[in-house]
């Protein structure tokens, strides 16, 4: 009896064991991501851009690390990077998990609950013209242009929670409602024809937020 409870202890623990070195040797796959570049210097550091295709969390994100690490354990420094589908190389990342000496993870874009929030942000009193999010990194937020007695106003809801309120100006341009505001750089709004939202400058596109229903 006791050498058969053994063999069963075993045998659980074995498959334990498989089931998570499958888990790290398939984090990758798990997750849907693909390595885009890998950058090796010596025998000192590597550095991976990996693509995700959607906010990872925390957890998701040291699973993938740990399987990189232990694939590359010749190297003394890892540094990994990721990227969401319209990101590139070298301008941005929304997240990273660097071997220094230890694990650090670092979450720079907005995770998914962040997203949600800013996209669920209230609804100012008025006539609402329309809702946008802007997901580019690091300033991400959501837009809403509302109409209050005749004044067009914005309200802009970043992911600290902070609020920024301002009046605008309506005007029409090639048959896009374009709206102003006060500021040094020229910068105004446009609703594109195919619903999203362009901010331009003096120099022309600074970048375009999608359409919320």
């Amino acid at each position: 009896m006791i050498m058969k409870n053994l063999i069963f202890k075993t045998a659980i623990y074995a498959i334990i064991i498989m089931i998570a070195s499958c888990s790290g040797q398939n984090a990758l796959e798990k997750y849907n991501c693909k390595i885009l570049k890998t950058e090796p210097m010596n025998m000192i550091k590597k550095t991976i851009y990996i693509q995700i295709p959607k906010q990872l969390t925390e957890v998701q994100l040291k699973e993938i690390a740990t399987k990189m690490r232990n694939e590359n354990k010749e190297y003394e420094k890892l540094f990994i990077f990721y990227l969401l589908p319209d990101m590139t190389i070298g301008s941005e990342a929304w997240a990273t998990t660097h071997y220094n000496t230890e694990l650090e993870i670092n979450i720079i874009g907005a995770t998914k609950k962040e997203e949600g929030a800013m996209k669920t942000s209230t609804s100012p009193e008025g006539e609402i013209i329309g809702k946008w999010y802007d997901k580019t990194s690091y300033m991400e937020h959501s837009v809403i242009i509302f109409k209050v007695n005749e004044q067009f106003k914005i309200k802009e809801t970043y992911k600290d929670g902070s609020i920024i309120e301002k009046d605008l100006e309506y005007s029409k341009t090639n048959g896009r409602s374009k709206f102003t505001y006060k500021n040094d750089f020229g910068e105004y709004l446009l609703i594109e024809h195919d619903g999203r939202l362009g901010q331009y400058d003096k120099d022309g596109l600074i970048s375009t937020a999608d359409k919320m229903e």
